[in-house]
């Protein structure tokens, strides 16, 4: 019979050989996942969008600021960009893009990404953390001018407000903010808006 020295080893080398296998195999599911557009659970917006139908992209910046209870880009990431997408294709009939689960698709963009100007609808949340370099300047310039939608949110307060409306006078020069009057067509075109009101901040709505 073999000594039990011996068995510790071969026990060992067996274990050793185990936790190896498991790192190859993790390093290559993590290369696989970082291929098709995933890094740290993040999913970039490919080069091409796998089809035509409606998507969101959210755009990765810089804080240069912090705000109470925020985190910068990645306020409400990912479940607020899912849920969005679910109830636009439950209470309209717009076309959302979806993957291989039939969940919706959608993708984390930078502004120096050329895939940008494929996304025909940006969100960015709690800009008023938010910092561009002279090179995303220019390209959210040219990303709007060329017909690009932004939604921004998640913002609070007059200093948040001001460092908002410091990045936009980079982007829009001479374009100063404007709030959409009611009679605009927007507030008719898919439901009748009477009236608009500030939503409070949760727990404060309650």
């Amino acid at each position: 019979m073999p000594d039990a020295a011996a068995d510790h080893r071969v026990r060992r080398r067996a274990g050793v050989a185990l936790v190896a296998v498991l790192v190859l195999a993790s390093a290559g599911y993590g290369s696989a996942q970082f291929q098709r557009g995933f890094r740290f659970g993040i999913r970039f917006a490919p080069p091409d969008l796998p089809d035509r139908s409606f998507t969101i992209c959210r755009i990765m910046y810089q804080s240069v600021r912090r705000e109470a209870d925020g985190a910068g880009w990645q306020t409400d990431y990912p479940l607020g960009d899912n849920n969005l997408l679910v109830r636009l294709s439950e209470l309209t009939k717009t076309r959302v893009s979806k993957d291989a689960g039939r969940q919706p698709n959608h993708w984390v963009v930078r502004l120096t990404d050329d895939a940008i100007f494929n996304c025909p609808y940006t969100v960015a949340s709690d800009v008023g953390t938010m910092g561009l370099s002279s090179e995303e300047v220019l390209r959210l310039r040219m990303y709007l001018l060329k017909g690009g939608f932004l939604w921004v949110d998640d913002f609070w307060g007059n200093p948040a407000w001001a460092q908002w409306t410091q990045v936009m006078a980079q982007v829009m020069p001479g374009r100063p903010i404007e709030d959409v009057p009611l009679s605009d067509p927007i507030f008719r075109s898919q439901f009748v808006v009477k009236k608009v009101i500030q939503v409070p901040r949760y727990p404060l709505w309650v």
